[in-house]
């Protein structure tokens, strides 16, 4: 990420919470372009089921579940962040 004309900082190692606060303080929303999305932190299933079936009764395609300190890892599937997906979870 390019903080400044001259400044360069890699947030790949930096942990999610944490690179969600810096992005914030940078990035101007601009509705449909670009923007910081937001999130939901819980600890137990059903926050997590309940915000994944208001996600598809929006017409969305579902919701992304992630460990709050987890780390970027180009390329990589981990259990850290886990995709649900409409049509992988019928009947939820």
């Amino acid at each position: 990420m390019k903080l400044n004309d001259t400044e360069e900082h890699s947030l790949f190692n930096t942990p999610l919470n944490q690179r969600k606060k810096v992005l914030e303080g940078v990035i101007r929303n601009v509705k449909g372009k670009v923007e910081v999305i937001d999130f939901i932190e819980s600890q137990n299933i059903t926050d997590v089921t309940r915000e994944f079936q208001r996600a598809i009764q929006r017409n969305e395609e579902g919701i992304i579940v992630k460990v709050a300190d987890s780390t970027y890892q180009i390329g990589a599937r981990s259990l850290k962040w886990i995709k649900m997906k409409g049509d992988y979870y019928e009947g939820i």
